[in-house]
């Protein structure tokens, strides 16, 4: 593929020209090409790094075994599912990301589920993590103790640093570096705490410790599964970020892999290293601040509420990665006709200041429900949602990739999982989800409750589907442009292609000259018989018709029409999924 057009494909509004509604593209650009590989990792470990302070801890009341074996399972997950995001944001680089994808795949009503379970996964996320935050500026000083106050100050400031996204990418960056020395400077420090015997400590029920690897069996491993995930959740959110980023074949690429090799590491440290701390892993599994408590135990006249101040750089990074990935969920899902168009206009710097003030009204609203409603399980049903969406997202996410894999083999994909293990990362990705949910709602009436909601809303939204939403979807213009940006896409395969078959007949001319005359008396009439009746012959077809070849031409022939026939197919199967 030519350099000029993966430009333009990397940037899809960029060259809407030949539609008609000049204006609808001219309100929805997003900012230039700006992100690098490191702004991509910036991102990525910032909407995932809060969960290696907080949460996760819990996990502990059911075993450090339980969730080593829970978080392998996870990390298996994120390793897959980025390589197969990655194959997918560069093969087709839309904002609107899976949406787009499961469009293609399944037609609109799977996109439009998808692309809202990804979005509300972002808004549930967000609240926790806005809530977190109003939760660690109170703990620090008794002149922050007002939660609104906390939150309009907070998402104030997402808000003006995601006005402008170059700030954004510089300002994310820099405070996930921050944040990933918070993570192993204090370890460092309280080194000489470390006792592995205690890690393997349990409270039973029956008051008695227990120092088995898995004390409460199966049972344990599928409830501690969702705190688990605390460790990695919301690193699926790198498809947002595509239009925005320069040399995005690149720079996805290894600003993924980096991101997944640093939270691999900080994920595993912490899970380990935290719980053979002291006071151990029973005492930590009670706590919101796990890091406060080991500190202040190594270190016991140091003030708990000057320690605290350690865990603001992650919370606020995750708080303004999710607020971006919000905000650019709503922006995809409303350019596409998913949601009403007025939520992807854009500013002069490119951001979309209307997905940012709906991402802040909604995380405002869920704080305060969870907030003042008058419900010890508001915390765990909001988590519950949020970890849900995300998970129905992993369950659809491999579908989709499958079905493209096979239904378009012949669209270009400047990245491919490595070895042909895309299909096999997919299968993995779908059982480890299946697993992950069936876990969760066995983890109790809240989890099952929340998970018989979800599935409803996603009932309500299928006929929602199609008397609303679909009628939007027709007129979207970027319907149309992805449309033609994968025709354009198929035909450029079709021509490298049919560029390779010309050599190829040339050569077999070649190799037939030499050879029977009878050969070329029936290829002169075969041709000749065509032109009259006004049909092309290729190399494909003359073969076919005489039959007389070499064992070289025999074995150069399957493939020649195997590869013509995957690029026409490409462009029938475009304008049939995709039509």
């Amino acid at each position: 593929m030519n350099s000029g057009h993966e430009a333009s494909s990397m940037n899809p509004l960029r060259d809407m020209i030949n539609l008609k509604n000049k204006d609808f593209v001219k309100k929805r650009r997003l900012m230039k090409p700006f992100a690098s590989w490191i702004h991509i990792w910036g991102f990525v470990t910032g909407a995932v790094i809060s969960g290696e302070f907080s949460g996760f801890n819990s996990g502990y009341s059911y075993g450090l075994g339980s969730m080593i074996v829970a978080h392998t399972l996870f990390s298996v997950l994120m390793i897959s599912v980025s390589m197969n995001l990655l194959e997918l944001t560069i093969a087709m680089p839309f904002a609107s990301g899976c949406a787009a994808w499961a469009k293609a795949a399944f037609g609109g009503p799977v996109g439009c589920l998808i692309g809202l379970a990804y979005t509300l996964d972002m808004v549930f996320i967000g609240a926790n993590v806005t809530l977190f935050m109003g939760t660690t500026l109170t703990s620090i000083s008794s002149n922050l103790s007002s939660p609104i106050l906390n939150w309009l100050v907070t998402m104030g400031f997402c808000w003006l640093l995601n006005l402008h996204p170059k700030v954004f990418f510089n300002g994310i960056t820099g405070l996930s570096a921050m944040s990933i020395i918070v993570v192993f400077a204090p370890l460092i420090a309280c080194w000489r705490q470390f006792d592995l015997s205690l890690a393997w400590e349990t409270l039973l029920p029956n008051g008695t410790i227990s120092n088995a690897y898995f004390p409460f069996g199966l049972d344990g491993i599928s409830k501690s599964a969702p705190l688990a995930l605390y460790l990695l959740v919301c690193f699926e959110s790198l498809p947002v970020a595509v239009e925005e980023t320069k040399d995005a074949s690149s720079s996805l690429k290894w600003g993924m892999l980096a991101a997944n090799l640093t939270l691999l590491v900080a994920s595993w440290t912490v899970l380990i290293i935290c719980a053979g701390m002291k006071p151990g892993s029973v005492a930590l599994s009670t706590v919101s601040f796990p890091y406060t408590l080991i500190l202040t135990t190594a270190f016991p006249d140091m003030h708990p509420q000057l320690i605290n101040i350690i865990n603001i750089p992650a919370i606020f990074a995750s708080q303004l990665a999710t607020f971006y990935a919000s905000s650019r969920y709503i922006y995809g899902l409303s350019r596409s006709g998913y949601l009403p168009r007025f939520c992807s206009l854009t500013n002069r710097w490119g951001s979309p200041w209307v997905a940012l003030l709906i991402t802040c009204i909604l995380w405002f609203t869920f704080s305060l429900l969870l907030q003042f409603i008058p419900n010890s399980n508001t915390m765990t049903i909001f988590f519950a949602l949020g970890t849900l969406f995300a998970m129905t997202a992993y369950l659809i996410q491999p579908l989709v990739y499958l079905k493209l894999h096979f239904c378009l083999p012949s669209l270009p994909r400047p990245f491919k999982v490595p070895f042909g293990l895309g299909p096999c990362f997919a299968g993995m990705n779908f059982l480890i989800a299946v697993v992950g949910i069936l876990g969760m709602v066995r983890s109790g009436a809240v989890w099952t409750w929340s998970a018989l909601g979800i599935f409803a809303g996603y009932a309500f939204v299928t006929p929602f589907y199609f008397f609303v939403i679909q009628q939007n979807l027709e007129k979207s213009p970027e319907k149309i442009f992805i449309k033609e940006q994968l025709k354009v896409r198929a035909d450029e395969s079709l021509i490298s292609v049919t560029s390779r078959e010309s050599k190829s007949l040339e050569a077999w001319k070649n190799l037939m000259q030499g050879g029977s005359e009878d050969v070329s008396r029936r290829s002169n009439a075969i041709t000749t018989d065509h032109q009259r009746r006004g049909i092309s012959v290729s190399v494909t077809s003359f073969a076919r018709k005489t039959s007389i070849v070499s064992s070289g031409a025999q074995q150069q022939q399957p493939v020649v029409k195997k590869s013509t026939k995957d690029a026409v197919d490409t462009q029938n199967k475009v304008q049939g999924l995709y039509g």
